[in-house]
């Protein structure tokens, strides 16, 4: 939903996807974009691996997680489906680079290649759900224009209200979010998203856990708000500083 979001979804998320958060507040006032970076830049360091629950309209997704710092600033995140036995076997490797454009790849059982999904393709439901594998991962902060637009308490949460309009170079399926940021613990606790109708998702983060010193976004949700429709991803289970190998976040690894 952010890096942080997200990867308070990941980066469940995952995602952004996505969305981990550490607790490093400041006093004094900051620009928006700031404040932005500053959750990019304060994505936890440590690898760790989740087991997910995905639920959409009554199905259930049980999927797991593997995170990791790769170099100072390249992120690995592996999503792979382990039932229902019909989409078993799905994998999504998800590269972040934070000096540039992320690179998302996924492979189907059955099919011989690794797949690198387009600009255009990231905005598709991630396994038929409200979420996308973009919002596993957050927009570069030099890519968006923002400004505040106020402040707002969130599940007790004293929040700043980011708003950021995306540039035409920008690689994102949205035009424009709102992000309820609570800049003590550097956490993302709403994302209103736009398109070029106007509203189209929120994404809320309904739960959430300090395990080893480490926010953790345990329940979040996204909701279509023209179809009325909403999905949920769970942490049921996770595991910070696992010892993970680089190879495991290469396209090579992922085409065996």
């Amino acid at each position: 939903m952010d890096r942080t979001a997200t990867r308070q979804i990941l980066s469940l998320a995952l995602a952004g996807v996505v969305l981990l958060c550490g607790a490093t507040g400041r006093g004094e006032e900051e620009s928006p974009r700031d404040l932005f970076r500053r959750i990019v830049d304060n994505i936890p360091k440590v690898p760790f691996v989740a087991k997910v629950t995905l639920t959409n309209r009554g199905s259930v997704r049980e999927l797991e997680l593997s995170h990791k710092q790769l170099n100072e600033k390249t992120f690995g995140s592996l999503l792979a489906v382990t039932s229902p036995q019909d989409v078993a076997g799905t994998r999504f490797l998800i590269i972040e680079h934070t000096d540039g454009p992320d690179e998302q790849y996924i492979r189907v059982p059955g099919v011989s290649r690794v797949v690198r999904l387009v600009s255009n393709s990231r905005g598709q439901p991630l396994l038929g759900s409200e979420f996308s594998v973009s919002d596993l991962t957050l927009p570069d902060p030099d890519a968006l224009d923002l400004s505040y637009a106020g402040a707002e308490s969130v599940k007790g949460r004293a929040c700043k209200l980011v708003e950021v309009v995306a540039k035409p170079e920008a690689e994102w399926q949205y035009k424009k979010a709102r992000y309820a940021i609570d800049p003590a613990d550097l956490m993302i606790m709403r994302a209103e998203l736009f398109d070029e109708k106007g509203p189209l998702k929120l994404w809320t983060l309904d739960k959430i856990e300090k395990i080893d010193g480490i926010w953790t976004p345990m329940v979040q949700q996204m909701k279509n708000v023209r179809d009325s429709v909403q999905s949920q991803l769970e942490i049921r289970e996770i595991h910070y500083r696992v010892d993970l190998p680089d190879e495991m976040f290469t396209r090579g690894r992922l085409e065996r």
